[in-house]
């Protein structure tokens, strides 16, 4: 698939929308002075070519029960890096996955239960598709800014 090339219009929408996901196409279009049928067709643009995705996100400090933590993991053999993402993606804890430079190959960001985190890792262990020489966990202590 090419890549949908932006029109100037485009990046202001995308900016207010991350200001605000829950802002209107007639609101969109008083602040950019142009039609509500001209954001529509361009908002739908964004979400056809997936360029954008708009969706309701949780202040993780608002959940008592759960808390964010980073998996940092070494992956083994180096040819199962994607397959072992996929995997991991299929879980619900999993907010995030990336790919990364230093001494690990993998961060994963997981929304869990401090209770359940080792269970979910060791369960990470017995998963087939899941291919972890090494699993370092960071626990957050306060997140500033962070949506999940």
């Amino acid at each position: 698939e090419v890549p949908m090339k932006l029109n100037k219009l485009d990046p202001k929408i995308i900016e207010l929308l991350r200001q605000n996901g829950a802002i209107t196409n007639v609101e969109l279009g008083k602040k950019l002075k142009v039609s509500e049928a001209t954001i529509r067709y361009r908002v739908k643009k964004l979400l056809d070519r997936n360029i954008i995705k708009i969706k309701g996100l949780l202040n993780p400090k608002m959940q008592d029960e759960k808390q964010l933590f980073y998996l940092c993991l070494t992956i083994a053999p180096r040819r199962e890096l994607e397959n072992t993402v996929h995997a991991l993606l299929e879980y619900d804890e999993v907010i995030n996955v990336a790919l990364i430079t230093g001494r690990y190959d993998v961060i994963a960001e997981v929304f869990i239960d401090p209770h359940k985190l080792i269970d979910f890792q060791r369960d990470l262990d017995f998963n087939e598709n899941v291919n972890i020489s090494t699993i370092e966990s960071f626990s957050t202590l306060k997140s500033f800014n962070k949506w999940i």
